[in-house]
C-alpha cells in the first residue's frame, strides 16, 4: 500500500477537509497526519471510514499507487478504456497525446499501455495497417510471446501480451483471413475462459469474445455463435456491464435470423435498439438501423422508422 497516504492527501484536500474534519469519529488527526506521512498504513477499517467520507473508492486505485499521480492515471487509463469499448478513435487520439505529456506515461508499466492503444487506434482507423501489424508483432515478441501462437503459448501469457495477441487476430479479421482470426480468437477465448481470476480479465474477455463472435458469423459458424454468444450475454449481464450489451444483441439478431429463429431474432433486435436509446449508442444504432437484414429478416419495416425518428 506504499503511497496510499499521498493519494488520502490529495482527495482531502479536492475535498475541502481538514485533517481533524477527516479524523473525526475514525482516529487520531496525528494518526491521519501519520498515514499522510506514509508513517503508517491505515487498517481496513480505517480505510473504509476514510472512503466514506471522502466518498471514493480508493481500492480502485490500488493498481497506480506506484505512479507519480496515480489519480491522472487512472483518469488516462479509464478515458483509454471509454474511447476505445466506444469506438471513439478521434477520443482516443486526443487521450494518448494527453498521456504523453505525463511523465506516467513514458515510463513502464504504463508506457505500454500508449504503446498498445496507438496501435490500436492505427489498426481501427484509417492509417497504415501493415506497418500496426509489425508495430503489434515487435510488441509480441517484446512481450515474451510469439507471432503464431497456439494453446500452449498462452498458458502463462501476460495481460498486455493477450492484448496484443487480440490485436493481431483482429488484424488478421480485417484482411479477411478470417480461418486463422476464427482459431487465433477460439485459443484466447479458451485461455480466459480457463483463468480462475477472469474477472482481471473482463474487459480482455469480453473484448476477445465479441471478435471471436463476429468470426464465427463471417465463417458461418451459426450455431457455435449462438451458443457462445448466449453465454457471453448471461456473462456481461451478471458483472454488469450492459456498455456493449446492445451490439451483443445486434450480433445475436443476425445469427439467429440465419438460422431461421425469426420471434428469437426479433427479440433480440428490439432489446439491441431499446437499450442502445437507453445507453445513447446513436452512432452504432445508426449503423444497426442501416442493415438492410434488420428489415428483410426481421421486421416489416415499421420498427425500423419508428426507432430512426426517436434517434434523429
Amino acid at each position: 500500500m506504499d503511497n496510499i497516504g499521498r493519494l488520502i492527501r490529495r482527495f482531502r484536500l479536492l475535498k475541502g477537509l481538514t485533517q481533524n474534519e477527516l479524523a473525526e469519529g475514525l482516529c487520531s488527526s496525528k494518526y491521519i497526519y501519520y498515514i499522510e506521512k506514509e508513517q503508517r498504513y491505515p487498517s481496513i477499517n480505517i480505510l473504509r471510514g476514510i472512503m466514506n467520507k471522502l466518498n471514493v473508492d480508493l481500492f480502485e486505485y490500488f493498481p497506480y499507487l506506484d505512479s507519480e499521480a496515480p489519480i491522472l492515471v487512472k483518469e488516462m487509463m479509464d478515458e483509454f478504456s471509454r474511447c476505445s469499448q466506444n469506438s471513439d478513435l478521434s477520443g482516443l487520439e486526443r487521450a494518448i497525446t494527453r498521456a504523453e505529456k505525463l511523465n506516467d506515461f513514458s515510463t513502464e508499466p504504463w508506457i505500454n499501455e500508449v504503446n498498445f492503444y496507438k496501435s490500436s487506434l492505427v489498426l481501427k482507423g484509417n492509417g497504415d495497417k501493415e506497418k500496426a501489424y509489425e508495430t503489434i508483432k515487435e510488441n509480441i515478441i517484446m512481450h515474451g510471446g510469439v507471432i503464431s501462437f497456439g494453446e500452449r503459448d498462452l498458458r502463462n501469457a501476460t495481460r498486455i501480451l493477450i492484448r496484443y495477441y487480440n490485436l493481431q487476430s483482429m488484424y488478421y479479421g480485417l484482411i479477411e483471413d478470417f480461418e486463422k482470426a476464427t482459431l487465433q480468437y477460439k485459443y484466447l477465448y479458451e485461455e480466459l475462459r480457463s483463468r480462475n481470476e477472469i474477472g482481471t480479465y473482463q474487459a480482455i474477455y469480453i473484448s476477445v469474445t465479441m471478435n471471436y463472435i463476429n468470426c464465427l458469423y463471417a465463417t458461418e459458424t451459426y450455431n457455435k455463435m449462438l451458443e457462445i454468444g448466449e453465454e457471453l450475454i448471461i456473462y456481461m449481464c451478471s458483472i454488469p456491464s450492459t456498455d456493449r450489451l446492445h451490439v451483443v444483441y445486434y450480433l445475436m439478431t443476425l445469427c439467429n435470423s440465419k438460422l431461421g429463429h425469426i420471434e428469437i431474432a426479433r427479440d433480440y433486435a428490439r432489446k439491441c435498439m431499446y437499450l442502445g436509446l437507453g445507453l445513447n449508442k446513436i452512432y452504432d444504432l445508426n449503423i444497426f438501423t442501416d442493415d438492410d437484414s434488420l428489415n428483410q429478416f426481421v421486421f416489416d419495416g415499421s420498427f425500423i422508422v419508428n426507432l430512426k425518428e426517436q434517434i434523429n
